[in-house]
């Protein structure tokens, strides 16, 4: 099921603002989340297609220091 804008919007959003704020590269960000270089390409270039995989968003809840239900919801809600 294709994913909203907004969705990778929020996502693209939220990837280049933790790169600007930690100064980490997109190669040291993905290993600092628990994810692929290759997909902190994607999210940031909004080059998704579906919405995120369930380790996906356990790794974003894990760095964001929230639970996974949370970190659905946030990525869920509307701008």
């Amino acid at each position: 099921m294709p994913i909203s804008e907004s969705y990778k919007e929020r996502l693209s959003a939220w990837v280049q603002f933790e790169l600007q704020s930690t100064k980490l590269s997109e190669r040291d960000f993905a290993e600092k989340v628990g994810v692929t270089y290759n997909a902190v390409q994607k999210w940031r270039k909004k080059q998704i297609k579906q919405g995120l995989l369930s380790d996906s968003i356990a790794a974003i809840a894990r760095y964001r220091g929230e639970s996974p239900k949370q970190t659905r919801a946030w990525f869920d809600t509307e701008l």
